[in-house]
């Protein structure tokens, strides 16, 4: 696989439910839709923004056939088909490519916690199928900590495109980089600007789900040279970034959605709304920004263009 097969801002894309606690496909599609029409550079469905342990085998195929129907090879579209059983694994990815999927999202094995070979016997399985994988590293979540040798060696396996790394410090991407030239993807929008520095090709990002313009408007200039543009960029959206994840993801996101009108906040048990000063906070952070008021890039550029580097970062080309 080419070393940039993706780059740039992955949304790690929520799944919206109605009241009654069902799929809101409706939602799901126009998220889908507008996403494909800005520009984000690859859409992941189910991963843990998207609520997967709450998803049923047969609601997840139809988020990922529904993502396929919309996307139409406007956007890639990435599964996140990882679970602890590595047969259920394997057979969500060979479902999810039937489905015309472009790639898969493989969280290390939680709860379980096996050792570094049971790990690597995992992905080998998986690897098997021929899906592009991104190998999701996340130790806060998954209860498992791995050494970046074994994470390299997890990513030398055939179809393994990149790491998702999500371990909330700067130094495993550093570690990682000694033993793999693999592309790493920034899983912490509060860091993304720092592990982008540390050679990280993109973020899969929460707050693209409400900035997919300005999001990969970061990244983007970032990849075109102009850092100092893309810290600026990282740093006005900084509060924000951090006020979403003041409780569990995606209790802070969904509601910021919601605020926009873009879905219900709505989540499966044992997930719950924000407490009333999140939201606060939240809708605060949202309101500094003027995300509230009308469209916003337009209103970002006027108030950042001082300390850009060429006028062409504005494009989405």
């Amino acid at each position: 696989m080419p070393e940039s097969y993706f780059k740039g801002s992955l949304v790690a894309l929520v799944t919206p439910f109605q009241g009654n606690g069902e799929l809101d496909l409706l939602a799901f599609k126009n998220l889908v839709d507008w996403h494909a029409e800005i520009g984000t550079d690859a859409i992941v469905c189910c991963g843990t923004t998207g609520e997967n342990p709450t998803l049923t085998p047969e609601e997840q195929l139809l988020i990922f056939r529904t993502a396929v129907d919309v996307a139409r090879k406007r956007v890639p579209i990435i599964a996140g088909t990882g679970t602890y059983d590595t047969l259920r694994s394997v057979e969500e990815t060979e479902k999810a490519k039937a489905l015309g999927v472009d790639g898969c999202l493989v969280v290390v094995p939680y709860y379980n916690r096996p050792t570094p070979e049971g790990v690597l016997a995992h992905f080998k399985a998986l690897s098997s199928v021929g899906l592009p994988m991104i190998v999701y590293y996340h130790p806060a979540r998954t209860g498992l900590t791995l050494s970046a040798k074994i994470l390299a060696d997890v990513c030398q396996l055939p179809s393994v495109v990149g790491l998702k790394e999500a371990s909330g410090t700067l130094e495993m991407i550093s570690e990682f980089k000694q033993y793999s030239s693999l592309p790493v993807f920034a899983g912490d929008d509060t860091l993304a600007y720092a592990l982008m520095e540390q050679g990280a090709i993109g973020v899969i990002s929460i707050v693209a789900n409400i900035i997919p313009r300005e999001w990969k408007l970061f990244t983007q200039s970032f990849l075109k040279g102009e850092q100092e543009y893309a810290r600026t960029i990282s740093d006005y959206f900084h509060p924000l970034c951090e006020s979403l994840v003041v409780e569990t993801n995606p209790q802070g996101i969904k509601h910021a959605l919601s605020l926009m009108k873009r879905c219900q906040p709505y989540l499966r048990l044992p997930l719950v709304q924000p407490r009333p000063e999140t939201k606060s906070l939240i809708e605060k952070r949202m309101r500094e920004l003027q995300l509230l008021e009308r469209s916003f890039l337009d209103l970002f550029i006027d108030k950042t263009k001082s300390a850009s580097c060429q006028t062409s970062s504005f494009s989405d080309d």
